[in-house]
């Protein structure tokens, strides 16, 4: 007890509170911070971890997630120097950091009972929260904090308890919940089998399901029993951050096959039957003539000529007749019109019309206007 630790960050209402608990009796402490950035939080899991942790003893190991502030302090010298260390969940795992995330959702749920219309958190208002979170009767029938101080929290008499009785009893309840769990994740009972990976091949896995994007593809670069370690390969980079996931976790990328068309050999060729055989011969167009040949004179299939056109019918009259031959109107000569028909004659095509010529109709004044002495202009 007072070995094995969890912390992670909240955030809520544009401000970040550290959450740190203690794995065997769920003890929790917060703390305030400013920002996420490494020198931030090492100053705070100090704070933290210090009176918690034993004076002479092996070192404190606080669970973290992959995040860069908590991956930057793996080698801290200072917090090596406090007997800390921290070890970091696998980034592929989503069930890296449990004991964490369910001290963040009940601190979440007791800020909410003190403060239900939101808002930000002051000190007081946070520790208060913290004090109710440790005070909730958890399924071993004592509280948080009854167990980490073996006393009563309302009588502050000893409660008679020991640490292995508490450990043992942790331990046996987390093996009754399994098949549960199981149940629950896997209705069917159906387990994944592992896939035969070997080095070099494509993979995708299952836990980077996205409705908004396809799955990243992953190289295999090692395999060590059930476990091997993969590289994202996105497009023609290959990534140098290498993640160590479970054979089950991942399945091989389907290969993409090319359709190729199929040739007969010489052989086959010279096997089939000529009527039921492959016909090999170029492709051609409506007139019988390779598409990628241009006829020639030589092959004896050149088009068909164009048809000739009457002369009489590809040039005008008055090109092939004489002037004097032409039909005018208003002469004589033109048979077929009444005498009472008057004949406009056609205009000379050397003269051309008068061009944007004024309208030469009548003008005349309304009849209101008759009355009066008006002179059009």
């Amino acid at each position: 007890m007072g070995v094995s630790f969890a912390a992670d960050i909240l955030k809520q209402s544009r401000e970040l509170i550290l959450v740190f608990r203690e794995c065997v009796t769920s003890y929790t402490s917060t703390l305030l911070v400013v920002d996420e950035k490494h020198g931030t939080l090492r100053d705070g899991l100090i704070q933290l971890c210090v009176g918690l942790r034993p004076l002479d003893g092996p070192n404190a190991v606080i669970r973290c997630d992959p995040a860069p502030a908590f991956s930057a302090l793996v080698n801290d010298q200072l917090l090596l120097q406090h007997k800390i260390s921290l070890e970091i969940g696998r980034v592929k795992n989503q069930n890296k950091n449990p004991v964490a995330e369910r001290a963040i959702q009940e601190l979440e749920h007791e800020l909410l009972r003190l403060q239900p219309e939101g808002g930000t958190v002051s000190p007081r208002t946070l520790s208060v929260a913290t004090a109710h979170l440790n005070s909730r009767i958890r399924s071993r029938g004592l509280s948080s904090r009854e167990m980490w101080t073996q006393r009563d929290q309302f009588t502050n008499s000893q409660v008679p308890l020991t640490d292995q009785a508490l450990i043992r009893e942790q331990h046996l309840q987390r093996l009754v919940n399994h098949p549960h769990s199981e149940t629950l994740k896997a209705p069917r009972g159906a387990l994944r089998s592992s896939p035969s990976i070997t080095v070099g091949d494509l993979v995708y896995l299952y836990c980077d399901r996205n409705k908004s994007r396809g799955r990243d593809r992953y190289l295999v670069v090692l395999v060590d029993g059930e476990w091997c370690n993969v590289r994202k390969f996105v497009g023609s980079q290959l990534r140098n951050v290498s993640y160590r996931v479970k054979k089950s976790e991942c399945y091989k990328v389907a290969p993409f096959r090319v359709h190729t068309p199929w040739y007969p050999s010489e052989e086959e060729s010279s096997d089939c039957d000529p009527d039921v055989g492959v016909d090999q011969s170029p492709p051609t167009d409506g007139r019988g003539l390779p598409i990628d040949e241009e006829p020639s004179p030589e092959s004896g299939q050149l088009p068909p000529p164009a048809p000739e056109v009457p002369i009489e019918i590809s040039s005008p009259p008055s090109a092939l007749a004489p002037a004097e031959d032409v039909p005018r109107y208003g002469e004589d000569s033109q048979p077929g019109l009444p005498d009472d028909v008057e004949v406009i004659p056609a205009p000379s095509p050397s003269v051309s019309p008068a061009v944007n010529e004024r309208p030469t109709r009548q003008r005349r004044l309304p009849r209101r206007l008759q009355d009066y002495v008006a002179e059009l202009k």
